[in-house]
């Protein structure tokens, strides 16, 4: 008996015992478990937060791809007007065309990226007073200011009262930019001629005529001797055509400065190359005006620029009579 009853006590506490690792190898268990769950946890939460970072940054990266076009635009706009102030008229027309490449594609990305707002609607248009009304206006001031030079021997200022109508270009094209923004009328058309056709005009122009190393020999005269060389420019003397002579004329920059200055305000309907659809039935004086473009940009090259933008003016007036004469019958 007396064995048997130690035998029990040794029984219950080897039990015990055994009950009491266990627990301890569950607690562990458990222990190590939390340790594991809070470790996974803690991956789960900085993956989150990585991955909503790194979405944070594409929306912003995606919002603001068009307006770094936008800002490539400007400072071709901001070269042209230097530029031109060293004379270079064909660096400065070039960089304005480039600055048009830009405006285009600020406006289709942000069209294809779904990113449109405000603050690429402002910025635009500061973009493109820069590059469609300043840098034209000074292009324009810088070749009327050598055309009257070259005109009148007697004058000896380096900048010509005549040469500052040419600013009325970024006047009335700061007004238009403006206008454009507040007016809800100009989503399938334009009213009054856009800013980047009117730089265009006058940008190929000065391409065109290409009078760098002219320009500086007469301003390098003024600068020496405060009045202009002593004797006027001889144009039989050169190589210049009669259509340069033409361009060059104070009359003809004068002219075209006042008539295309105030289209820019103008209340004419002018077409917007905007597709709504790419059939060809109501997109005809569209296609007609790609083609014609096309055809004398193959002829002509940077030459056609100013027919293409006249060629512009005339379709739009064209197809807005035939409109008005449809609707009256």
């Amino acid at each position: 008996m007396e064995y048997l009853g130690a035998w029990a006590k040794s029984a219950d506490e080897e039990e015990r015992s055994m009950k009491e690792r266990s627990k301890c190898r569950i607690e562990y268990t458990l222990k190590i478990n939390k340790k594991g769950v809070q470790k996974f946890a803690l991956k789960l939460k900085i993956r989150a937060k990585i991955v909503s970072f790194s979405l944070y940054l594409h929306v912003q990266l995606k919002k603001h791809i068009p307006n770094l076009f936008t800002l490539g635009n400007m400072l071709c706009g901001c070269l042209a007007i230097i530029a031109c102030f060293s004379w270079d008229f064909q660096l400065s027309a070039l960089l304005i065309f480039l600055g048009a490449v830009f405006d285009f594609f600020d406006g289709f990305l942000a069209r294809l990226l779904k990113v449109s707002g405000d603050l690429g609607k402002q910025l635009d248009s500061l973009a493109d007073m820069v590059t469609f009304g300043l840098a034209p206006g000074i292009i324009v001031f810088q070749l009327l200011r050598f055309s009257l030079w070259t005109k009148d021997v007697n004058i000896d200022s380096l900048y010509p009262m005549g040469a500052f109508i040419a600013m009325l270009i970024p006047l009335l094209s700061g007004y238009r930019l403006a206008k454009f923004n507040i007016d809800t009328r100009q989503s399938d058309s334009f009213i009054g001629l856009p800013t980047p056709a009117n730089a265009l005009f006058f940008s190929s122009i000065a391409y065109f005529l290409d009078l760098k190393s002219l320009a500086k020999s007469y301003e390098f005269a003024l600068l020496q001797f405060h009045q202009t060389p002593s004797y006027k420019l001889n144009f039989s003397e050169t190589t210049f055509t009669s259509l340069e002579i033409f361009l060059f004329s104070p009359g003809f920059l004068i002219s075209s400065t006042i008539i295309f200055s105030f289209l820019l305000i103008a209340e004419l309907p002018l077409l917007a190359l905007k597709f709504k659809q790419f059939g060809f039935k109501g997109n005809e004086w569209r296609y007609s005006l790609l083609g014609l473009s096309a055809l004398l940009l193959i002829i002509f090259q940077v030459s056609a620029i100013p027919i293409i933008v006249v060629l512009y003016i005339l379709i739009s007036i064209l197809n807005n009579t035939i409109k008005s004469h449809e609707i009256q019958s």
